[in-house]
């Protein structure tokens, strides 16, 4: 699906941008989910300034909503992800699938 920012929504998504260390509390409906993945995706093809995010949201969220509306946007089809749920074992293994970076 395609989806262009309504007017209301431009202010979060400059907000983000601008302090990289946020959060994002809107009201339900409000389209949370695709203003923070643009973000992100902006942020991370179009300047270079971030490589990982951690999203931290409800278990409901987490285990219902995120995958589902990660796919059903084309925006940003292009990001990896992991839901990190279940036992410590379980969310290791989920940090294990991306590759392991060095920073300087």
């Amino acid at each position: 699906m395609e989806y262009t920012l309504r007017k209301y929504q431009n202010y979060p998504t400059e907000f983000i941008k601008e302090n990289r260390k946020s959060s994002l509390l809107l009201d339900m409906g409000l389209d949370k989910t695709i203003i923070f993945l643009m973000d992100v995706k902006d942020l991370f093809l179009d300047v270079f300034a971030i490589s990982k995010v951690l999203i931290i949201v409800p278990l409901r969220v987490a285990r219902y909503t995120w995958k589902e509306e990660i796919e059903g946007w084309s925006h940003p089809d292009i990001l990896k992800y992991s839901v990190l749920i279940g036992s410590e074992e379980e969310r290791i293994k989920g940090v294990d699938i991306f590759p392991r970076t060095r920073l300087s």
